[in-house]
């Protein structure tokens, strides 16, 4: 499990270029702040017995139609696929997930959420809620409103700058180019 406040190497480069092209001062204010909302969330819910990936888990499997994949879990919550398997393994056992075939492959399966997972989704956003909301609870809703639309556009150009990061051809090992091995 990462550390609180945990930001990746690659995560970092991506925001330090984007926002350096906008405002230095401002990018940086931006990603403090943003580093004390994530440290003051993972304190509020420290005492929770899911972790991070546990509730990642879940939330992806209610949104998924149909099951979810682990191989996608490990995608989207940019973890290894051995830590999805245990974290799942786990959630299986404590009766919040269920493992079924999947249809289009009989090797792999397919996560879905049982009603008592969703039970302890639900409790788990409505702990977030409980603590969140009296911290908001002096500001104007159009405030609110414009930080939530804000932080809602900083995500999608921060994946879609990581998917542009991620298509770009690995030019880190100079022996795997297509020139033959001439940088």
């Amino acid at each position: 499990m990462r550390e609180p406040g945990y930001v990746s190497d690659a995560a970092a480069g991506l925001v330090y270029s984007y926002f350096m092209e906008v405002d230095g001062s401002a990018a940086l204010r931006l990603l403090s702040g943003l580093r004390e909302c994530s440290r003051q969330v993972e304190r509020g819910v420290a005492s929770h017995p899911l972790d991070e990936i546990d509730v990642g888990v879940l939330a992806l499997a209610h949104q998924a139609d149909g099951g979810l994949r682990p191989s996608r879990a490990a995608v989207q919550l940019e973890v290894a696929f051995p830590s999805i398997t245990r974290h799942v393994r786990g959630l299986e056992r404590a009766g919040h997930v269920a493992i079924e075939p999947d249809p289009d492959d009989r090797r792999g399966y397919r996560i879905t959420l049982t009603d008592q997972g969703a039970a302890m989704l639900h409790d788990f956003q409505q702990d977030l809620v409980t603590r969140f909301t009296p911290v908001l609870a002096n500001w104007d809703p159009t405030d609110v409103a414009a930080l939530a639309d804000g932080l809602d556009n900083l995500a999608t150009a921060m994946r879609d700058a990581r998917a542009t990061a991620d298509q770009r051809p690995a030019t880190r090992h100079w022996w795997r180019t297509s020139t033959g091995g001439q940088p």
